[in-house]
């Protein structure tokens, strides 16, 4: 698998998860970083995938001319379905590098009070967490995205 060096990996995490659940893939393979292993772990623990394995693969094509293609580490993500249908019906992003969204404890409460179906995955400086841990730890943050 080559990896491209996109400036906007969470965009490219999204645009991957979503691709994968409609064309009912079991398993997707993301590149390996701090915040993808983060994100997972709040989608597992929200129960919107069955679980991941971070791999190690040998370099398997010899391309000099492209410095991203190391092989290297990858995570394999697997997957849920439920009756046939994807777990994430959809993912909605709300900060983008254009424009950041904040929002405090109390906002989200009210977001999540207007659309209780929504799990809002919000970076806080305690690390990322489901909107209904940043609200009991009274903490705002980024709003990154929804996920239904």
């Amino acid at each position: 698998m080559i990896y491209i060096n996109t400036h906007d990996l969470f965009s490219d995490i999204i645009v991957r998860i979503k691709n994968a659940q409609r064309a009912y893939n079991t398993t997707l393979e993301l590149p390996q970083n701090k915040f993808v292993l983060n994100l997972l772990d709040v989608l597992y623990e929200e129960g919107y995938i069955r679980g991941y394995l971070e791999e190690s693969k040998p370099n398997r094509i010899e391309n000099t001319e492209n410095p991203q293609n190391k092989g290297g580490k990858h995570i394999s993500v697997y997957l849920k379905y439920k009756e046939g249908k994807p777990a994430i019906h959809n993912i909605i992003r709300y900060s983008k590098q254009s424009k950041r969204t904040y929002v405090h404890s109390k906002d989200l409460y009210m977001l999540k009070k207007k659309e209780p179906r929504v799990t809002y995955i919000v970076s806080t400086s305690k690390g990322l967490f489901p909107d209904y841990k940043a609200i009991s730890m009274n903490v705002g943050g980024e709003l990154l995205f929804g996920v239904m």
